[in-house]
């Protein structure tokens, strides 16, 4: 990748390699594969880099992609100094960010929009670091990975990196890196779903849409795990059936209960588990030029994913200009989430059929 930005991308090299003994260091990551895996990787950077593990694994909820101001006062509390975010948007909320730095140093790695800020945070995204129009295409598996790589050998972990683009649907760019892990692993089956990396993001996304407390246990796993083989075999495993019947369950009645107007679908679904990505995921794959929103009814907010595959229409820009006022939302062109009260689903809904349907005309 060419590098667009090289004083970033030094002050981020510097950022590592400046970690000493004596720093208190914390990990916080995103809870899907994709934030799990590049935590993972943040970790073993820092590990292998100051020959000590770091001194905190942190994640808030899956639905929290900005720093709370318990984060804060929590991370505060332990006496960290030096913070490695990833894969979460919490540029969104300069204040939190802003507290962070009050008492730390702190480096975000991720890959979804880039916000302003007036405070000392580095913020490292492709976009910024290597002028990617899609940042969806380099998650933040990828991008933490590439960074480790420059620093120290990272070669063992490729397996986990593959695990979070497989994860994050992010892979057809990178064609020659998943074929040389493959090559690395043995691994000859043509879909990476079907492999034992594929495999691998199925258990850490079951495992986490299951119980949103398993999230460390997945963290602790993989980077106990010297190869995908050891995750699958894990004790999160056990987690995967009843993930895979309640998605099936509400593959099944898809067709029945889902509402269309034109080419958006909404699909109001009250799942036993949290499991509205992994849905949302599936159905886009079988219907790729519609825009979908899988809503999960059961709380309120409503949390929903939103997706069109075909990238004709910018999912995250009309999710997040939809719920202007009324929420908060955002994600990548092709796959966004959010969370909008009650009260307003409605007007919500109104206005995503109104903007898909602008976009389409060219409006």
């Amino acid at each position: 990748m060419r590098v667009k930005n090289k004083q970033l991308l030094e002050e981020v090299l510097a950022f590592f390699q400046s970690l000493g003994e004596n720093d208190n260091v914390a990990v916080i990551h995103h809870t899907d594969p994709d934030g799990i895996t590049s935590g993972v990787l943040a970790g073993k950077i820092v590990e292998r880099l100051r020959k000590k593990k770091i001194d905190l694994r942190y994640n808030q909820l899956g639905s929290e992609i900005r720093i709370t101001e318990r984060t804060v006062s929590y991370l505060k509390k332990q006496g960290i100094n030096k913070i490695i975010i990833t894969d979460l948007a919490s540029d969104s909320d300069a204040k939190t960010m802003t507290s962070l730095s009050e008492f730390a140093q702190v480096l975000l790695m991720d890959h979804h929009t880039v916000y302003p800020m007036d405070n000392d945070v580095l913020v490292f995204k492709p976009q910024i670091a290597f002028g990617v129009d899609d940042a969806s295409t380099y998650c933040s598996a990828k991008l933490v990975f590439d960074i480790g790589s420059l620093l120290v050998n990272m070669d063992d972990l490729d397996w986990v990196c593959a695990v979070g683009m497989i994860g994050d649907m992010a892979t057809t760019q990178w064609s020659s890196f998943m074929a040389s892990v493959k090559r690395r692993l043995g691994i000859t089956c043509s879909d990476l779903f079907d492999s034992v990396l594929g495999r691998c993001a199925v258990v850490l996304s079951s495992a986490e849409s299951y119980d949103s407390g398993n999230v460390a246990e997945c963290y602790s796993v993989v980077y106990a795990s010297s190869s995908p083989e050891q995750v699958v075999r894990s004790s999160l495993s056990k987690y995967e059936v009843a993930i895979n019947k309640e998605v099936v369950r509400l593959l099944d009645a898809y067709h029945d209960k889902a509402e269309q107007h034109g080419s958006v679908v909404f699909y109001e679904v009250r799942p036993e588990y949290g499991v509205k990505a992994i849905v949302s995921n599936l159905l886009s794959l079988q219907h790729k030029n519609i825009f979908l929103v899988v809503a999960d009814m059961n709380e309120d907010p409503v949390r929903f994913s939103a997706r069109r595959q075909d990238r004709e229409v910018p999912v995250n820009a009309v999710v997040a200009s939809c719920a202007e006022g009324i929420g908060v939302a955002g994600g990548h062109i092709p796959a966004a989430g959010g969370s909008i009260p009650k009260k307003h689903w409605v007007e919500f809904k109104k206005r995503v059929v109104e903007r898909v349907n602008s976009y389409e005309k060219g409006l």
